[in-house]
């Protein structure tokens, strides 16, 4: 007898309840939050095949280190850490779970944490309560799939290169059996940075992930899970840069809202998969450290991660850094980890390694390894941001051969 696929999904509050000791990640320093504009979660799906099972994590967080995010998968007590995978948003108006947005004299100089430990154990422990709900609440199943394809350019933008971009937004929708279709988990994966309130903003929020989120469980019922893309170099909301702060808290609301209204339609047509068999692999692997700026503020302790070594550049010694990459299918799709914020270009052939109908691409996945670059956008001065916070030149090659790996153990 074949054994029944089964899923299940929750949510958890992790808005921080202390704001005096939050200071909101991305842009510049010292930013201190003051109020709340939209709760923050953690939401977790969980599915299994009757022999092997998963939970996905989606987090309203800017990211978090290979180790924070280790001790969040770990936390339930109920799954092997390795069968649980932790994706942040990418939200701008979270709180700072890196360390590098903190209090500093002088300003883009970070020189004392902005991480509030406490939070941090309070994230881990909510994580590891959510995936215990997530599989207590699992039932018969059935996964359906989709994809919108069609061009988004009017409304998300490459800052860097107008012509390039991941335009998919896919979808996996898990329904009850026999139970008139009713909404388990809808997940949603598209790339767009959640930056939209902008630097000028201070109240806590999951940007636009937050109506988006809001809207499609108002609609279609269960838990909504986002998951972001290939977003770096830049992959942002079509929103000008000097636009009030106003109408930011406008927009924001209705971009979510216009993606939403795209993951609906693409429910609405979504294909079951008819084989629900789930396979999963992931591979840890150590990568040098060729940044001097980062090596540094991990080094002072500013930036919450361990490394192997003190940099070096002039002696050519480098320290290693600990990742990953994962890889799981289901049925005619692929979901591949991939720990950081991955540029366009080098997404998209990522992609195209691993196949998959559709295929999900899960940025900022178990990790923030910073900017994935191509190779070659190194000798390009207008990269010069995503270089002074990527691994170094050779990360795409050995992300490159780490999916290779991935994808062949995996078949």
């Amino acid at each position: 007898m074949t054994a029944q696929f089964l899923a299940g999904a929750a949510k958890i509050d992790i808005t921080p309840t202390d704001l005096s000791k939050t200071y909101l990640a991305g842009f510049g320093q010292n930013r201190k939050a003051d109020r709340v504009l939209d709760p923050l979660y953690a939401r977790a799906v969980y599915i299994s095949d009757g022999s092997t099972e998963f939970a996905l994590v989606a987090i309203d967080l800017i990211g978090l280190m290979f180790e924070d995010a280790w001790a969040m998968r770990a936390a339930s007590g109920v799954m092997a850490p390795e069968n649980v995978w932790i994706c942040c948003t990418h939200t701008h108006a979270g709180p700072d779970t890196f360390g590098i947005w903190g209090p500093t004299p002088i300003e883009g100089v970070p020189l004392l944490s902005g991480m509030n430990t406490e939070y941090m154990k309070d994230i881990t422990r909510a994580v590891g309560h959510v995936v215990r709900r997530a599989k207590k609440r699992a039932r018969p199943a059935e996964a359906r799939f989709g994809v919108d394809k069609a061009p988004k350019d009017r409304e998300t933008w490459n800052v860097r290169n107008a012509l390039l971009m991941d335009h998919d937004l896919s979808v996996m929708h898990l329904v009850r059996s026999g139970n008139g279709d009713s909404t388990i988990a809808t997940l949603t994966n598209f790339a767009s940075h959640p930056e939209c309130l902008w630097e000028h903003n201070h109240g806590v929020s999951g940007d636009f992930v937050s109506p988006f989120n809001d809207l499609m469980e108002q609609m279609l019922g269960g838990v909504s899970i986002f998951v972001n893309g290939a977003l770096g170099g830049m992959v942002t909301p079509g929103i000008n840069e000097f636009e009030p702060y106003s109408d930011r808290l406008r927009y924001y609301r209705m971009y979510g809202k216009s993606l939403a209204r795209k993951a609906i339609e693409v429910v609405k047509s979504a294909k079951p998969a008819h084989k629900a068999v789930l396979r999963l692999k992931e591979i840890p692997f150590e990568l040098k450290l060729r940044n001097d700026q980062l090596g540094f503020m991990f080094n002072m302790g500013v930036l919450n991660r361990r490394i192997d070594g003190i940099p070096d550049s002039t002696a050519e010694v480098w320290p290693n850094v600990h990742t990953s990459v994962g890889i799981l299918s289901l049925g005619p799709a692929r979901f591949i980890a991939v720990p950081g914020e991955c540029l366009p270009e080098l997404g998209l052939q990522i992609k195209k390694m691993v196949g998959g109908d559709p295929c999900f691409f899960l940025g900022l996945c178990n990790d923030e390894l910073g900017y994935l670059l191509p190779e070659s956008y190194f000798a390009d001065p207008e990269y010069h941001y995503e270089q002074s916070m990527s691994p170094g030149p050779h990360t795409e090659g050995e992300i490159k051969r780490m999916i290779e790996a991935v994808v062949s153990a995996a078949d």
